[in-house]
């Protein structure tokens, strides 16, 4: 499959799980005679912020020049976000318009395409995430693909729950489970290529289609909801 980006394209996201890169070329359009060279960065994340570093060496693309990376063996990488750089050692972004015109081939079972969007992020604490509303899923309906859940300041575990409700108690029926570890732990959790619908039905016979993330503190009866913020959430959905 093929990925293109052009000179408006500062960064893009290729693959939101496991992908081998094949090749890389294109034309570095930026001419002014000054301040022109890039740098192609490929980050293993879904957010590129200043100064990461790049998973492998960034490959170098001159000012005013045509470019060919080629992979026979092919270049793995466990999620791919790339990024046009002005240094090399660390991400440093290039001023707007100030991209490349290139097309990355690349074999993925989870290529990012428009269908895909990413909710929430690894720099807002919280204590739970709204994936998508009822109303939402009602009238587009949509899957989660991935959820991460990293928890950054609490020492006990904690339970990730996936309800379809807009304002689940601890007794609505959750459609997921996945332990959450103590401080530190970084959970990512893929769904497949048929990604999670979560569905129920309440008592009163309405159909929930929504899609919370919550904590919950397991250790005592009974369970309750996590109310400290101290977790980054955010989540892979593809529109239908």
């Amino acid at each position: 499959m093929k990925q293109l980006m052009v000179a408006a394209d500062i960064t893009k996201r290729i693959a939101f799980g496991p992908c081998v890169i094949y090749q890389i070329a294109g034309y570095n359009p930026n001419a002014t005679g000054s301040g022109d060279d890039r740098y192609i960065q490929l980050h293993q994340a879904m957010e590129i912020a200043a100064s990461d570093v790049p998973a492998i060496k960034s490959l170098y693309a001159p000012g005013n020049t045509a470019f060919d990376w080629q992979f026979p063996q092919g270049l793995y990488c466990s999620e791919l976000m790339v990024g046009i750089s002005t240094t090399e050692a660390l991400y440093t972004a290039a001023g707007g318009g100030g991209g490349l015109d290139l097309n990355i081939i690349f074999e993925s079972q989870c290529p990012w395409t428009s269908a895909h969007s990413l909710v929430g992020d690894y720099s807002t604490p919280v204590a739970g995430k709204t994936m998508w509303s009822e109303a939402s899923g009602l009238s587009a309906p949509k899957r989660l693909m991935r959820v991460d859940v990293k928890n950054f300041n609490n020492g006990n575990n904690r339970r990730i729950v996936v309800f379809a409700h807009d304002a689940p108690s601890v007794d609505s029926v959750a459609t997921q489970t996945r332990d959450c570890g103590s401080n530190g732990t970084d959970n990512r959790i893929f769904f497949g290529k048929g990604g999670l619908v979560p569905f129920a039905k309440s008592t009163d016979g309405t159909l929930r289609r929504g899609c919370q993330v919550r904590l919950l503190d397991i250790s005592s009866i009974p369970y309750a909801f996590e109310s400290n913020v101290n977790y980054y959430i955010r989540g892979v959905v593809e529109t239908m």
